[in-house]
């Protein structure tokens, strides 16, 4: 999956993950990164919606690498609420995390939002990268 994460070909990343699910092999946190990359990259909302219950069930939903995706995606496939609602989850915020909050509310029209991200930022103590 990562492999072709890495050359882009984001559908049969998904088409690989389909194929984990249906003979019961369980994701481990990279591969819901990479189905969550992949699904952000081609807009497949619904394909991604159900990886946070699943990385809740699984204690996933701490690991930084993981949220910070799911902000990702969330704000690529126009959810911005969504993004927002899982960056103010995270207690322990990245630049990484920042990053993918402020990209994705300026990237979907609130530059005004985006401006003010960044100065929270700044204020929380990360320096922008």
């Amino acid at each position: 999956m990562a492999a072709y994460s890495r050359i882009s070909d984001f559908r049969e990343v998904l088409s690989l993950f389909r194929e984990m699910e249906e003979v019961n092999v369980k994701p481990n946190e990279s591969v819901l990164v990479s189905a969550l990359t992949a699904c952000a990259h081609i807009g497949a909302l619904a394909q991604g919606l159900w990886i946070p219950s699943y990385a809740k069930r699984c204690k996933f939903d701490s690991n930084h690498i993981l949220v910070t995706a799911l902000v990702d995606m969330f704000s690529k496939c126009g959810c911005v609420g969504l993004a927002l609602s899982v960056f103010e989850g995270i207690t322990d915020k990245s630049s990484r995390a920042w990053n993918a909050i402020i990209s994705g509310v300026a990237m979907n029209g609130d530059a005004l939002k985006s401006l003010q991200l960044f100065d929270e930022m700044v204020l929380s103590g990360i320096q922008p990268t």
